[in-house]
């Protein structure tokens, strides 16, 4: 599965401008969408029967 730039590039922030100071961790901002999307995709546990909902808490737990 490969994500495009054109959907990252929708994410930033702060869509005016490129910030080098800030790291790149937080140059995107990830939906729970996009994000169940990359987990099913990417991840082995992405894989199970119980993926939605693994998906669910560890993107609850990441935005906390």
């Amino acid at each position: 599965m490969l994500v495009r730039e054109e959907l990252l590039s929708q994410r930033r922030v702060n869509g005016d401008r490129y910030d080098p100071t800030q790291p790149p961790y937080e140059a995107y901002k990830v939906d729970f969408e996009l994000f169940r999307l990359l987990f099913v995709g990417l991840s082995p546990w992405g894989k199970g029967t119980q993926a939605e909902s693994l998906a669910a808490r560890i993107f609850r737990v990441s935005c906390s």
